[in-house]
């Protein structure tokens, strides 16, 4: 009797392509594993909540916004949708997707409704309230938790420090320290950008020695931060003396003390130093065109001076071939206006592409013109951002009804003002303060 081969088994299309999701997620093919979702949902197959989640974290981790919209969509699709509260790994994980996606009300529902939420999701909550610059949310919140850890006090310290509440911050710093958690670097950074909205330099010095003391003046972050501080209280000699003694200095360092040196109006120096610096990036020119902008508002009769640093500032960005961002070009714009010279401003942004006119040079444009008393040409600039489909934003519209008021287009005024809901822009006081100032001078004739 003849012998009968055992038929091979196949392969389940079920492990195939769960083998092919966990391939992807362990190879950081975070697309491929992505794509792989609705072949899953079309089978009728459910992949790991674990697998989900370490499949968003990563697209999280990677800011990949678009890929975590379509593993949010899948877990939707699939009726997922109401075990997430159950799942607390996922929930986490979907809290930051909420709020990377500026979705706080989301974040905040499904985190009511979750049945386990752990320190974790509280951090979660903290980091997105910060990321969304609500500080009095992330205080409620910090108050209710019952377990706190360091990550969670450095969240709320830069929360505080970062939207309006620096005092505060340095109060939470102060009971951090009282507390048995300890701290880390991370605590400094928080701390830092609260003196560095306060000025108090006796501050500054008494945390200055505080990271001397614990070893971390070694950390570079800490260290120019520690800088743009001194800077920041007029003690540009102490920021260079701290500046001196690092021993490591990257192109933020060094950014930092020309920005110091430049708003302190000592452009001598700050070209000094700029000369000497190895690399040199857009927010390093930014800081020093900005110096040149400031001594023309800071020290009457320097406007002649002040272009010649200017445009000193312009040729060498021409000869080294540095191509500039919409930061420096805007930055060239303003300190041509602020130097008198609106034509030089106008000839840089004729002289800029459509790829490189965001909203920031757009407005910039559109301000000079209008400080300069053209509130008809104005109009036209922000008719012409419309037209090749720039989206104007709050800001845009502060300057068009200034330049109308100050123009005394009234009418022209009252139109753009009303043509703000249309675009999508709340009116805020300030929109109201330039809206009242035409119709009172409507009335009066």
């Amino acid at each position: 009797m003849p012998h009968r081969s055992t038929p091979t088994a196949r392969p389940r299309p079920r492990s195939c392509l769960l083998d092919a999701l966990h391939r992807h997620i362990s190879a950081g093919h975070l697309d491929l594993a992505v794509s792989t979702l609705p072949l899953l949902a079309r089978c009728g197959l459910r992949p790991p909540a674990r697998s989900l989640s370490l499949l968003l974290r990563r697209c999280l981790l990677s800011r990949s916004l678009p890929l975590a919209r379509l593993i949010l969509l899948h877990l939707n699709l699939t009726g997922l949708k109401p075990f997430y509260p159950s799942i607390t790994h996922l929930s986490n994980n979907l809290l930051y997707l909420f709020f990377a996606l500026r979705l706080p009300d989301h974040a905040r529902n499904l985190f009511d409704r979750m049945s386990r939420p752990n320190v974790f999701s509280y951090n979660a909550m903290l980091a997105g309230y910060a990321r969304l610059a609500m500080p009095r949310a992330a205080r409620r919140l910090f108050d209710r938790m019952t377990v706190r850890d360091v990550v969670s006090w450095n969240t709320l310290i830069i929360a505080l420090a970062r939207h309006d509440s620096p005092s505060e911050a340095v109060l939470f710093y102060s009971r951090l320290r009282r507390s048995p958690l300890g701290f880390n670097a991370h605590t400094f950074s928080g701390l830092l950008t609260a003196c560095v909205r306060l000025e108090e330099l006796r501050l500054v010095q008494q945390v200055h020695g505080q990271v001397m003391r614990v070893g971390f003046l070694s950390n570079l972050i800490i260290s120019s931060s520690i800088v743009d501080a001194y800077s920041k209280c007029g003690c540009v000699s102490d920021a260079k003396r701290l500046f001196d003694e690092m021993p490591i200095r990257d192109v933020l360092a060094w950014t930092t003390l020309v920005n110091g040196y430049a708003k302190s109006g000592d452009l001598v120096n700050a070209h000094k130093l700029f000369d000497e610096m190895p690399e040199k990036n857009s927010v390093s020119w930014t800081a020093l065109i900005g110096g040149s902008v400031l001594v023309v508002v800071s020290v009457l009769g320097a406007s002649v001076a002040s272009l010649k640093h200017g445009t000193q500032i312009h040729a060498r960005i021409l000869r080294t071939g540095f191509h500039p961002n919409a930061i420096v070009i805007s930055s060239l714009i303003d300190m041509y206006s602020k130097c008198g010279n609106l034509a030089g401003g106008l000839r840089i942004f004729d002289l800029t592409g459509y790829s490189k006119r965001d909203v920031v040079v757009w407005n910039t444009m559109m301000s000079a013109v209008g400080q300069h008393g053209h509130g008809r040409a104005t109009i036209q600039l922000f008719g012409m951002m419309i037209k090749v489909g720039t989206i104007p934003d709050s800001n845009t519209f502060v300057i068009l009804l200034s330049a109308c008021s100050h123009s005394g287009l009234v009418e022209e005024g009252l139109k753009c003002f009303k043509s703000m809901a249309k675009h999508g822009v709340v009116p805020k006081e300030e929109h109201y303060g330039d809206y009242f100032s035409s119709v009172c001078s409507i009335l009066a004739n």
